[in-house]
């Protein structure tokens, strides 16, 4: 299983960087050149996404 983790602020980025490394290979970080970039690539990447955004941005980003 494999746990995308995508954050924008500096406390977002920060609880990403200790959930990681908390749960080891089984997440991965997920940067990019935005937030919906990033979100969009763990969303199809993982099997789960963690995602420190707003839930109403999370899900316009994510929805069809």
């Amino acid at each position: 299983m494999s746990i995308g983790l995508v954050a924008v602020t500096a406390s977002g980025r920060a609880a990403a960087a200790a959930l990681a490394a908390a749960w080891g290979d089984e997440a991965r970080v997920y940067e990019g050149e935005s937030a919906g970039d990033a979100l969009r690539t763990a969303f199809g990447e993982c099997s789960a996404v963690v995602s420190f955004l707003a839930v109403g941005a999370t899900v316009r980003v994510l929805a069809p």
